[in-house]
């Protein structure tokens, strides 16, 4: 059994490895869809400094930045996160 500080590490490094995806995808498809940061900040309404930030993987992102991302780059939110899930076989119905 893992204890509580083994585990809160464990969950900390799959966070920073999840924001770091999340901030790679947000960055090709801003690339793919030939926006600048400043494109894609008036489109979004997040500034050029946060989309920055987001995308090198460093600050903790929240839904009101996937929100806003997915307005600013034309997709549905969850396009944003990385693929796979790592959803175990039958969690889901």
């Amino acid at each position: 059994m893992q204890d509580h500080r083994s585990f809160q590490k464990s969950v900390t490094v799959k966070v920073r490895d999840l924001r770091r995806a999340i901030g790679a995808n947000i960055h090709n498809l801003r690339l793919h869809r030939g926006l600048t940061l400043e494109k894609l900040s008036k489109r979004s309404g997040l500034t050029p400094d946060t989309i920055d930030r987001l995308e090198m993987g460093k600050g903790e992102i929240g839904l009101y930045h996937i929100m806003c991302l997915s307005v600013g780059l034309g997709i549905a939110p969850g396009i944003l996160l990385p693929r796979p899930l790592n959803i175990p076989d039958g969690a889901v119905s």
